[in-house]
C-alpha cells in the first residue's frame, strides 16, 4: 500500500508498506544508527535473512519505506 503524505517535512512524500521482500527489492538506501547509507545486495541479503529468522519463530514482519518528494501518486512508476 502506498500513500502520499503532505506536511511531513514540508514535502509530498510517499510512504510504502508491504511484504519485506517486495519493499526491500525497491530500496536503494536505508537508515542505520550511523545515518543514511546505500543499500547493497549484501545488506538486502542480511536483512532478508534476519526477517526469515523472525518468521521461523512465528513473527510477522512488515516493511516501510519512504520516497521523498514523490509528488502525486499518479506520477510514480515502476
Amino acid at each position: 500500500m502506498s500513500s502520499i503524505v503532505t506536511g511531513y517535512k514540508n514535502t509530498k512524500d510517499m510512504l510504502l508498506k508491504g511484504a519485506p521482500d517486495r519493499v526491500i527489492e525497491k530500496c536503494t538506501k536505508f537508515m542505520s544508527f550511523d545515518g543514511t547509507k546505500e543499500m547493497t545486495a549484501q545488506n538486502k541479503k542480511e536483512l532478508l535473512d534476519q526477517i526469515s529468522k523472525l518468521a521461523s519463530e512465528g513473527l510477522r514482519c512488515l516493511a516501510i519505506a519512504e520516497i521523498p518528494n514523490a509528488g502525486v501518486l499518479a506520477d510514480v512508476t515502476e
